[in-house]
């Protein structure tokens, strides 16, 4: 009897028995927080993360606070994946997490359009664009903050955390008359 030891597990496998794929997914969600606790976070020495698992953030105030608001939104994305046929191979306390980043700018004008080139003798008809301005983050990635940056119109509608897990998901049947698996 020889047995095969693989360096890298394959990223699908099916299960003969039942008759199932299972193939392991990265999944992500959006936390929402209060900016004010961010910054009180970053001002005690909390850096932006980077992947970090949400169980290592200090237990010491007030990155507690941000802590169990962190944790208690991320056991509600686990509970909403497993809903969904995802099965967590993560708890929640070593899902990565990611920010704080800025929370999207308001793209409500975005229908509206407007004539960027009235005027103009080279456009006579003229050049429509959409009537919602924004211009890109200085800054890219997680962000340190500042009370000056938090009063920016920019960070206006708030800031957010990014986390993210490993699931498994659980899918496919056996077709009853040629006896092939469908995905």
């Amino acid at each position: 009897m020889t047995v095969e030891v693989w360096d890298n597990p394959p990223a699908a496998w099916v299960d003969a028995e039942t008759t199932a794929i299972y193939a392991p997914v990265w999944k992500s969600c959006i936390l929402r927080v209060d900016r004010e606790l961010v910054l009180r976070c970053q001002e005690a020495g909390e850096a932006p993360c980077r992947g970090k698992p949400v169980g290592s953030l200090s237990a010491l105030w007030p990155v507690a606070g941000l802590k169990d608001e962190l944790l208690v939104q991320a056991r509600e994305f686990l509970r909403h994946m497993k809903l969904r046929g995802f099965e967590p191979k993560q708890s929640e306390y070593l899902l990565e997490l990611w920010g704080p980043y800025r929370e999207k700018v308001d793209m409500t004008k975005g229908a509206e359009l407007i004539n960027i080139e009235e005027g103009n003798p080279f456009f006579p008809d003229g050049r429509w664009v959409s009537a919602a301005r924004s211009t890109a983050p200085e800054e890219h990635g997680p962000q340190w903050l500042s009370a000056d940056k938090l009063n920016h119109r920019d960070y206006k509608r708030g800031v957010h955390f990014i986390v993210r897990g490993l699931f498994t998901r659980h899918y496919g049947k056996q077709d009853e008359m040629t006896g092939t698996l469908i995905a």
